[in-house]
């Protein structure tokens, strides 16, 4: 009786985890996208660009900016390349990343920060399906950038805005009221990668498969497992040992160096010469 008790509790426990890790939205500091399927680098975009770009499938779109033909920064040496995403000098909106075939995000990563000088720093998230509210939570963030991973495949886009103090909402504005062409949004963001995720696990579903380990353990001993299950032990405990990076979403402090308190903005930011292309 304790043996099939045990059993069946082992598979209650793994079904359990594998259910939480299908179903639920995860957040990592890192680029958990090791083999994407596509990467919008925006190195084939040009200086400037008024509100969109689009690269391999993946669309960066500046919400509620000023849609000016040089509201988006790419050219202002921010991240990996000679190209990155930056609301020119800052704006008051947001960045919202989808895909262009309207399907859900299996996983994504991007190397990003804020363009504001002065630490502490915050990046504010939302993860969204069909525009309903998935998760969100407050990220640390720096002006020389770090990787920021989603995953769980329940969300289509992605919404972002960082800015000095603790940003906590698409419209927080923790630095202050905004000037010309000095908002409260100065989130970029580099190097999008989308793709299927590397073994990434929830602490939740960890302790439900540690749970039926130590049952199965107790099986083993009191009645001596043949060796099928004890490979599948072995297994187990390598797969759960290969955790990646905790989720992290509640507010975090920013680090850095102190500079002066301005953001970073383009050459001539006021003249609207730039012809959209």
């Amino acid at each position: 009786m304790f043996r099939a008790l045990s059993l069946s509790l082992f598979a209650t426990a793994l079904g359990l985890a594998a259910l939480g890790s299908a179903q639920a939205a995860t957040v990592h500091l890192a680029d958990i996208v090791s083999d994407p399927m596509a990467v919008n680098d925006f190195e084939l975009a040009p200086e400037f660009r008024a509100t969109t770009w689009t690269q391999q499938g993946i669309r960066a779109t500046q919400m509620d900016g000023t849609g000016e033909a040089d509201a988006i920064w790419l050219a202002a040496g921010l991240g990996l390349g000679a190209r990155s995403w930056y609301p020119n000098g800052g704006d008051d909106g947001w960045t919202r990343l989808t895909l262009d075939s309207g399907n859900n995000f299996d996983a994504i990563s991007f190397f990003g920060g804020s363009g504001w000088l002065q630490s502490p720093q915050t990046m504010y998230f939302e993860l969204a399906a069909n525009g309903m509210l998935v998760l969100s939570g407050t990220l640390a963030a720096t002006f020389a950038g770090s990787w920021y991973g989603f995953a769980g495949g329940d969300f289509d886009e992605v919404r972002l805005r960082a800015s000095g103090g603790d940003v906590s909402s698409l419209i927080d504005c923790p630095v202050g009221p905004p000037g010309p062409n000095n908002g409260c949004n100065f989130a970029w963001l580099d190097e999008i990668r989308v793709g299927a995720a590397r073994s990434v696990s929830e602490p939740g579903s960890v302790a439900l498969v540690l749970v039926a380990l130590l049952l199965l353990s107790r099986f083993t001993r009191r009645s001596g497992a043949p060796s099928g299950v004890r490979a599948s032990l072995c297994a187990a405990t390598a797969t759960t040992s290969s955790v990646g990076p905790p989720m992290r979403t509640s507010p975090m402090t920013g680090w850095g160096s102190a500079s002066p308190s301005s953001p970073l903005h383009g050459p001539n930011p006021s003249g609207r010469w730039v012809t959209e292309v």
